[in-house]
């Protein structure tokens, strides 16, 4: 019924000129398919003979390899030669015998050659032990070719014959003669139907196709303002008002074009397609003027970011080997960068058995704080920071809350941010920033990517500190067992001397005894001689 309703609402020249165009057609195409199915039918035909010629022939090459030796011999060459001759396809085609390594066994003109990386040889390789058929582009000629296959394994070589396509389809020449004069006879037709049927109608609005041209065209127009109570009449005042409307539109886009994205537009009736299109489009383009300033924003803001890592990396490359002056730099140049109030950097201290977090760094208003603060884990803000690795930020702080909590100074800053210094899940520390204003989410973000960068720099620092530690006690201790063991040596040299002179001293006391005995023993002979003159 709508198809029927649709077809009512139709103009007369449309309805004319449409079934004409429609019988044409279906005239075209219902000659067009007749052909091709003649086409298709023929090859098939074709194909189904020449695939039962070539088995026919491999049965005749069957025999005859049977008769001789394996292979293919000079016996098998002279009985099949004059049978192949004797075989001819339509007017061109021929059958020849080609093995898989290319070369021409049997041909009208090519035997004794090889064509083993031509193209047709190579299709052939495709089909392996199989047989088929293709068609390729003869290249002496550029005319097209049919080429049937099949593989004759006691010879490992193709049977293949071929000839020119436009040989199969000589038998359609009437047939395409027949439609083509149907296809000429029916455009005359049109074309007079359009001339002595269709024409008068048109020149009744010619006027009206002038207008829709100009319309069609772009070009600016007046209204046609023709007062006529039939078709044409109604045509021409939906072309007034489509006019009317073109206008009010094409001033809507020139408001926006010009950035007024507030332009307004009325629209015809619900169904004004170009109105909610340039609604749309004014829509979309406030959305995405809203978009485009946003992602501004967050390009500037990611370029404020990596600014700020820059600058915070090259002083983190400097050859700086103390950790709380490393901390200041940081700190205060953090500070500074973000816009914040005051900062200071918490470091854990496990170096002994008791941990405790201490203020290694602070900065506030400009200056530097020279403050030190210590505070146990999970104690205050920093404590609770550090202690569940976790930043906090906290907005609207009471006047004194810093004070009390924070302890970075006597202040009273609106809001506060603390980022732990952490790698995986070691956590070194803490830094934490104070504002009078609102820490933004980009400065935030900054403040965490320093306290990672931050951190493993002072793992590393730590891990040198302590290594230097070691090296210096290990050279210290290396130094005093030198000196002791000098210190033994010497010893050494000493109770060998002492020894040495105890020898040499005892010695000389066996010689004084000897001699002590010697006068003794003479003392006693002379008084002995003594007495015996006394008697």
């Amino acid at each position: 019924m709508r198809l029927i309703k649709f077809y009512r609402k139709l103009s007369i020249q449309t309805k004319v000129r449409s079934l004409l165009l429609i019988f044409l057609t279906f005239t075209v195409l219902a000659l067009y398919w007749t052909y091709r199915q003649q086409v298709k039918k023929i090859l098939d035909d074709t194909h189904g003979m020449m695939m039962s010629s070539l088995r026919d022939i491999s049965e005749i090459m069957s025999m005859v390899a049977i008769l001789t030796d394996s292979g293919f011999t000079e016996t098998d060459y002279e009985m099949l030669k004059p049978y192949f001759e004797e075989r001819k396809y339509f007017e061109t085609g021929y059958p020849f015998l080609v093995t898989q390594q290319g070369d021409f066994l049997l041909h009208p003109w090519k035997e004794g050659t090889n064509e083993l990386n031509a193209e047709n040889h190579i299709k052939r390789l495709s089909y392996g032990e199989g047989s088929g058929y293709f068609k390729y582009l003869f290249s002496v000629d550029n005319r097209v070719k049919w080429q049937y296959i099949s593989y004759f394994k006691p010879y490992d070589a193709y049977l293949v014959v071929n000839f020119y396509e436009e040989e199969l389809f000589r038998g359609l020449t009437k047939l395409r003669t027949a439609i083509v004069l149907s296809v000429i006879l029916g455009i005359i037709l049109f074309l007079l139907s359009n001339r002595y049927i269709v024409n008068p109608i048109f020149e009744a609005i010619k006027k009206v196709k002038t207008i829709i041209g100009d319309i069609a065209n772009g070009k600016a127009t007046n209204k046609i303002n023709e007062h006529r109570h039939d078709e044409i009449g109604e045509m021409t005042q939906s072309i007034d008002q489509l006019i009317v409307e073109i206008e009010r539109k094409a001033l809507f886009a020139d408001e926006i074009a010009k950035g007024d994205l507030n332009a307004q537009l009325p629209l015809i009736s619900d169904e004004d397609v170009l109105g909610k299109s340039l609604i749309n489009m004014r829509d979309k383009l406030a959305s995405t003027q809203e978009i485009e300033k946003q992602q501004q924003v967050e390009i500037e803001q990611q370029n404020w970011v990596n600014r700020g890592v820059t600058a915070i990396s090259d002083i983190l490359r400097q050859d700086i080997n103390n950790i709380d002056e490393l901390s200041y730099k940081i700190v205060s140049n953090l500070v500074t960068y973000v816009g914040a109030n005051m900062g200071g950097v918490f470091m854990v201290n496990n170096e002994t058995d008791d941990i405790f977090i201490e203020m290694v760094a602070c900065y506030a208003y400009n200056r530097r704080r020279l403050e030190k603060k210590t505070l146990m884990p999970g104690e205050g803000l920093v404590g609770e920071c550090i202690l569940e690795k976790e930043k906090i930020y906290i907005k609207k702080l009471p006047d004194d809350y810093i004070n009390i909590v924070s302890g970075l100074g006597e202040s009273s800053p609106k809001e506060l941010l603390i980022i732990p210094l952490k790698t995986d899940n070691e956590v070194v520390g803490a830094i934490e920033l104070a504002s009078l204003n609102e820490i933004e989410s980009h400065s935030i973000e900054l403040v965490e990517k320093v306290s990672e960068t931050l951190a493993s720099t002072i793992i590393k620092m730590k891990a040198n500190l302590r290594t230097e530690k070691l090296l210096e006690q290990t050279n210290e201790q290396a130094m005093q067992m030198k000196a002791q063991e000098e210190e033994l040596r010497q010893n050494m040299e000493e109770m060998q001397s002492t020894q040495e002179q105890m020898r040499a001293r005892e010695e000389i006391l066996i010689e004084e005894l000897e001699l002590i005995k010697v006068e003794n023993q003479k003392l006693e002979e002379t008084i002995n001689t003594l007495k015996s003159t006394g008697k």
